[in-house]
């Protein structure tokens, strides 16, 4: 049987986001329902996305951005992750590379059109809005399954609206992590993202992440969020991702993902 590694569960249950894969060694994940779930979850190689987030503050459109998403695993079995946004026109070009690292955190990496030059975000910008939206690149780096994790435990299987879910409760191990933990919610039936709850250091819930299941898509075996909801309870708005394309396991060069080459998207 394979055994997955609890970063690759990270990544199975990001799959809203992103395509996930397999990342550094980590804490073996034994538990057979999980190993099933994330089995029919992961893309073999890589997955591209056509997205948009649109922030809103009650019933009002604050911002909204346009974005293709490129995820590829390398043969080191390390992700790679562009985000780059294609609208509106005065964002045009800008991107995000996301790096991850055999160990620690990921290493992103910003490309500015007007600089034609990338720039690493380190330190407390990582707690910064990606494009305006509620996501920060901590928050994205969790999507990714990216993060060092400084712990995992299977909790009780609970019911959402009806529907049994595999619950899971992560303990971010990044030294300048925001959230104490974060809980995820699975339906146990499709192996599809429920909803994902972020917790602050003194207890308070700081964000929560739903689907709606009418958005869940099923492609081939695989049942994939093509629209997620998450909710900033500090700020009081939320920020809608909807997927308007999606391949998965096209070709993608290697050369795309390097840091000198990102922000020419080639």
């Amino acid at each position: 049987m394979k055994v997955f590694t609890r970063r690759a569960l990270a990544v199975a249950l990001g799959l809203a986001l992103q395509a996930g894969a397999v990342g550094a060694a980590e804490v073996k994940i034994e538990d057979p329902e999980l190993q099933a779930c994330m089995a029919r979850s992961l893309p073999q190689k890589a997955m591209t996305q056509k997205v948009t987030f649109t922030l809103y503050e009650g019933a009002d459109v604050i911002d909204s951005t346009s974005a293709d998403l490129l995820w590829k695993r390398g043969e080191d079995g390390l992700s790679k992750v562009i985000v780059r946004v294609t609208a509106p026109a005065d964002r045009d070009g800008i991107a995000v590379l996301a790096l991850e690292k055999p160990e620690g955190d990921p290493e992103f990496n910003v490309y500015m059109p007007e600089t034609r030059k990338a720039r690493r975000v380190a330190g407390r910008t990582i707690d910064a809005s990606m494009f305006g939206t509620d996501f920060s690149y901590e928050d994205f780096s969790h999507f990714q399954g990216m993060t060092a994790e400084g712990g995992m435990k299977r909790l009780e299987n609970e019911q959402v609206d009806g529907v049994e879910n595999l619950v899971v409760e992560v303990t971010p191990g990044s030294e300048g992590t925001r959230y104490s933990r974060i809980v995820t919610w699975v339906e146990k039936e499709r192996c599809a993202l429920t909803k994902m709850a972020f917790f602050a250091k003194n207890g308070t819930p700081l964000k929560d992440l739903t689907v709606p299941r009418d958005d869940l898509k099923q492609m081939g075996e695989r049942w994939v969020p093509h629209k997620i909801v998450l909710e900033d309870h500090k700020r009081g708005r939320r920020t809608e991702l909807v997927v308007n394309e999606i391949a998965i396991d096209p070709d993608l060069n290697d050369n795309m993902f390097s840091v000198t080459r990102f922000g020419a998207g080639k």
